[in-house]
């Protein structure tokens, strides 16, 4: 728990590869890319670079922070709309959604089925 709630949260080592950040783009099977986005741009997790954001989300753990969604282009990180980096009108190019369930489970299976307890 956290602060009395459960907090949820990809394993870093989990998150997906980076895909090219173009309109309707999905990450990690829960962040899709809703406008044009940049030819040369990709969509990841933020990883090592989370330490320097961190004061930015100062209530989020470490490992969230390095698991949102970020922009890169090339190697240069040009925002992370989650957090506000670096500021609203670059963040406003790529707009991400939180979409859970978004794409197709791991071997093409389309999985609606209820959650196990």
């Amino acid at each position: 728990p956290h602060g009395g709630r459960w907090l949820l949260l990809r394993e870093p080592g989990a998150v997906a590869a980076p895909v090219a950040a173009l309109a309707g783009a999905i990450w990690d099977q829960r962040f899709r890319l809703s406008a044009a986005g940049r030819p040369g741009c990709s969509l990841g997790a933020l990883g090592g670079e989370a330490a320097r954001l961190r004061p930015l989300a100062p209530g989020l753990p470490a490992a969230i922070v390095a698991a949102l969604p970020a922009i890169r282009h090339h190697a240069a990180l040009v925002a992370v709309p989650f957090l506000g980096y670096p500021d609203r009108q670059s963040c406003a190019a790529f707009p991400v959604v939180f979409a859970p369930g978004a794409g197709d489970i791991a071997g093409g299976a389309d999985w609606r089925g209820p959650v196990a307890h």
